[in-house]
Protein backbone atom coordinates (compact mmCIF):
# COMPACT_ATOMS: atom_id res chain seq x y z
CA UNK A 1 0.00 0.00 0.00
CA UNK A 2 0.89 3.34 -0.80
CA UNK A 3 -0.89 5.14 1.74
CA UNK A 4 0.00 3.28 5.64
CA UNK A 5 -1.08 5.02 8.45
CA UNK A 6 1.06 4.65 12.04
CA UNK A 7 0.84 1.64 13.82
CA UNK A 8 -0.30 3.99 16.78
CA UNK A 9 -3.21 5.03 14.65
CA UNK A 10 -4.85 1.83 14.07
CA UNK A 11 -4.48 0.71 17.37
CA UNK A 12 -6.02 3.82 18.64
CA UNK A 13 -8.70 3.16 15.81
CA UNK A 14 -9.78 -0.27 16.54
CA UNK A 15 -8.84 0.09 20.24
CA UNK A 16 -6.48 -2.92 20.34
CA UNK A 17 -2.89 -4.08 19.70
CA UNK A 18 -2.49 -6.18 15.92
CA UNK A 19 -2.34 -9.53 16.29
CA UNK A 20 0.28 -11.02 13.71
CA UNK A 21 -0.05 -13.75 11.32
CA UNK A 22 3.63 -14.34 11.31
CA UNK A 23 5.39 -13.81 14.54
CA UNK A 24 9.03 -14.35 13.35
CA UNK A 25 10.89 -11.30 12.78
CA UNK A 26 9.65 -9.80 9.58
CA UNK A 27 9.13 -6.03 8.71
CA UNK A 28 5.47 -5.33 9.92
CA UNK A 29 4.84 -3.58 6.69
CA UNK A 30 5.30 -7.93 5.22
CA UNK A 31 2.77 -9.10 7.70
CA UNK A 32 -0.81 -9.68 7.97
CA UNK A 33 -2.09 -7.73 10.89
CA UNK A 34 -5.32 -8.62 12.38
CA UNK A 35 -7.44 -6.28 14.38
CA UNK A 36 -10.88 -7.56 16.20
CA UNK A 37 -12.82 -4.64 18.31
CA UNK A 38 -16.40 -5.16 20.04
CA UNK A 39 -19.01 -2.64 20.13
CA UNK A 40 -22.05 -3.77 22.30
CA UNK A 41 -23.66 -6.71 20.02
CA UNK A 42 -21.50 -5.76 17.29
CA UNK A 43 -17.76 -7.35 16.18
CA UNK A 44 -15.43 -6.22 13.49
CA UNK A 45 -12.99 -8.13 12.39
CA UNK A 46 -9.98 -6.49 9.94
CA UNK A 47 -7.11 -8.50 8.24
CA UNK A 48 -4.29 -6.17 6.25
CA UNK A 49 -1.78 -6.89 4.55
CA UNK A 50 -0.01 -4.14 3.29
CA UNK A 51 2.82 -5.19 0.97
CA UNK A 52 -0.31 -7.25 -0.67
CA UNK A 53 -2.75 -4.31 -0.43
CA UNK A 54 -5.44 -6.63 0.65
CA UNK A 55 -7.91 -6.13 2.97
CA UNK A 56 -10.71 -8.52 4.63
CA UNK A 57 -13.03 -7.09 6.33
CA UNK A 58 -16.23 -9.09 8.73
CA UNK A 59 -19.18 -7.49 11.01
CA UNK A 60 -20.95 -9.56 13.00
CA UNK A 61 -23.29 -10.05 15.80
CA UNK A 62 -23.13 -12.87 17.27
CA UNK A 63 -23.68 -15.78 14.75
CA UNK A 64 -25.21 -13.20 12.62
CA UNK A 65 -22.70 -12.00 9.25
CA UNK A 66 -23.68 -8.42 8.27
CA UNK A 67 -20.87 -7.58 5.80
CA UNK A 68 -17.86 -9.55 4.51
CA UNK A 69 -15.31 -8.04 1.81
CA UNK A 70 -12.98 -9.18 0.93
CA UNK A 71 -10.60 -6.13 -1.03
CA UNK A 72 -7.43 -6.47 -3.17
CA UNK A 73 -5.50 -3.44 -4.94
CA UNK A 74 -5.95 -1.13 -1.83
CA UNK A 75 -3.64 1.53 -2.58
CA UNK A 76 -4.30 3.41 1.09
CA UNK A 77 -5.38 3.68 4.31
CA UNK A 78 -6.09 6.95 5.87
CA UNK A 79 -7.45 7.32 9.52
CA UNK A 80 -10.05 10.57 10.22
CA UNK A 81 -11.34 11.96 12.97
CA UNK A 82 -14.93 14.11 13.07
CA UNK A 83 -15.92 15.02 16.30
CA UNK A 84 -17.22 12.09 18.38
CA UNK A 85 -16.48 9.63 15.03
CA UNK A 86 -13.71 8.20 13.98
CA UNK A 87 -13.19 6.16 10.90
CA UNK A 88 -10.96 4.32 7.77
CA UNK A 89 -11.06 5.54 4.57
CA UNK A 90 -9.89 2.94 1.91
CA UNK A 91 -8.65 4.05 -1.24
CA UNK A 92 -8.64 2.41 -4.88
CA UNK A 93 -7.19 3.12 -7.82
CA UNK A 94 -10.21 1.96 -10.04
CA UNK A 95 -12.08 5.30 -10.70
CA UNK A 96 -15.32 3.04 -10.73
CA UNK A 97 -15.08 2.02 -6.90
CA UNK A 98 -15.66 5.02 -4.47
CA UNK A 99 -13.85 5.17 -1.36
CA UNK A 100 -15.14 2.90 1.53
CA UNK A 101 -15.53 4.53 4.53
CA UNK A 102 -15.25 1.74 7.54
CA UNK A 103 -16.84 3.92 11.07
CA UNK A 104 -15.68 2.44 14.22
CA UNK A 105 -16.57 5.12 16.67
CA UNK A 106 -18.96 5.68 17.88
CA UNK A 107 -20.96 2.97 16.71
CA UNK A 108 -19.50 0.41 13.51
CA UNK A 109 -20.97 1.04 9.88
CA UNK A 110 -19.51 0.77 6.49
CA UNK A 111 -20.26 2.91 3.73
CA UNK A 112 -19.01 1.91 0.15
CA UNK A 113 -19.98 2.89 -3.33
CA UNK A 114 -19.66 2.55 -7.04
CA UNK A 115 -19.17 5.29 -10.20
CA UNK A 116 -20.68 4.13 -13.73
Amino acid sequence: MEIFPDKHELIGLFECEPQFLDEIDIPEYYNQWRFILKRRTDVLEIEIEPSNCFIHIRWHQENNVLVELTLEKVYGIEIKKQGASEFAQLLFRDKNLKILTLRTKPYISICWGTEW
